[in-house]
């Protein structure tokens, strides 16, 4: 009796080694619901050029930041989750900071961008020339 049970247990044992394995094998090869998608469009790219070449080295442009990384609600703020989600969910195209200390000195809203992309690109050969006033406070 003592050798049965001894047996069935090494049986169960295996078995679920064997559930356990196969589970592993498939694991990586699960296909995921994502593909790869370009950080910018080619129009955010182009002006993207442009911007960095205006304001130099002196300062630091980042793309594509929320709202709510470079905004916080006050606190006492009456209804202080409402403000938060609506900066939660908005961002700005580009975000310009200062190298040295990283304080915000401008931010290019998505609003901008999408007026630049239905008229000429700054700097190609059918667009203006961008002022520093453009860019910079």
């Amino acid at each position: 009796m003592k050798n049965l049970l001894i047996v069935i247990g090494f049986i169960v044992v295996l078995g679920i080694i064997a559930i356990i394995a196969k589970k592993l094998k498939t694991f990586g090869k699960r296909k995921l619901p994502y593909c790869k998608r370009d950080l910018l469009s080619p129009a955010e790219l182009n002006f993207f050029r442009v911007i960095s070449q205006v304001i130099g080295d002196e300062y630091l442009i980042t793309f594509k930041v929320r709202l709510a990384d470079i905004l916080a609600v006050c606190p006492g703020t009456k209804e202080h989750q409402t403000a938060q989600n609506k900066i939660n969910c908005k961002h700005v195209d580009f975000l310009i900071c200062n190298k040295k200390d990283r304080s915000v000195t401008n931010a290019v809203p998505k609003w901008y961008c999408e007026l630049r992309r239905k008229a000429p690109m700054p700097g190609t050969a059918s667009g203006d020339a961008v002022s520093t006033s453009t860019v910079r406070r």
